[in-house]
């Protein structure tokens, strides 16, 4: 699976791995910068991710929309560079502007990692046969949610040491105080920004060349016992790879080439 032709499949996971990382992690410390910096409540704090939703949906729409016109990269890179956005703009978020000055940028620029999701998901389809097109599918999923809990974990370790470092060099403010939490958490942004600057330079060095996902390629392949102007045409989501192991029939028909 992992030495599959065109699948990118190393490249692909990294590039999940770390752009769940800073998507999700993002969105948590968002909460928290809404509830313990600004001292929001539950129901203001769920209105200012409102603009996030419908952003994601969006997002999910073009993606549905491009996949078929764009190649592939292209996208990936496009929705990536939202991601890198938002933590940079979080890192260096004043706490005394308005939402509307920042954190509403920070809310639309952080879904653009939902634009992996379908278009990777149809890159694995597209490339692997029947037998393994789930096993990608799970390895995919599984390093989404790796990328969440290690990113989280990690980050919020960050976070914390920086904030107790913060507290014990200025004694007279409080540990759980607004100034020792932000600084905490701009860190928090700044590993959020590194993540997504690294799932970043790997899909503009590791998918290059991937094209426009789903397309059907045609590989000739010589059938056994004709002359070089007799071949088979098949494609890639039509081969079977046990008949081409000998082990079942092909199923395509013979088409002369023009010498």
């Amino acid at each position: 699976m992992w030495r599959h032709p065109g699948a990118r499949m190393g490249s692909v996971i990294t590039l999940v791995f770390f752009a769940w990382w800073a998507f999700n992690t993002m969105a948590y410390f968002a909460t928290l910068y809404y509830q313990q910096v600004n001292l929001l409540g539950a129901l203001e704090t769920s209105l200012r991710f409102i603009p996030m939703a419908v952003a994601g949906f969006s997002v999910d729409v073009f993606a549905g929309y491009a996949m078929g016109r764009t190649p592939g990269q292209m996208l990936i890179l496009l929705g990536l560079s939202g991601t890198v956005v938002a933590p940079l703009l979080f890192a260096l978020v004043d706490v005394d502007s308005s939402y509307w000055a920042v954190m509403f940028l920070v809310m639309i620029f952080v879904v653009g990692a939902d634009v992996i999701y379908p278009v990777g998901n149809l890159h694995i389809a597209s490339t692997f046969d029947e037998d393994s097109q789930s096993l990608a599918g799970g390895v995919f999923n599984v390093a989404t949610r790796l990328g969440t809990s290690i990113g989280l974990a990690v980050t919020s370790s960050i976070a914390t040491a920086i904030s107790e470092k913060y507290a014990s060099a200025y004694p007279s403010l409080l540990p759980n105080s607004p100034e020792v939490l932000m600084v905490g958490f701009r860190a928090a942004g700044w590993t959020c920004f590194t993540a997504a600057m690294l799932a970043f330079l790997i899909g503009l060095v590791g998918l290059r060349g991937i094209g426009i996902v789903g397309q059907r390629k045609t590989v000739p392949i010589l059938a056994e016992g004709t002359t070089d102007s007799s071949a088979i045409h098949l494609t890639a989501a039509e081969t079977d790879v046990k008949s081409l192991t000998g082990r079942g029939p092909v199923e395509a028909k013979s088409q002369p080439t023009s010498a």
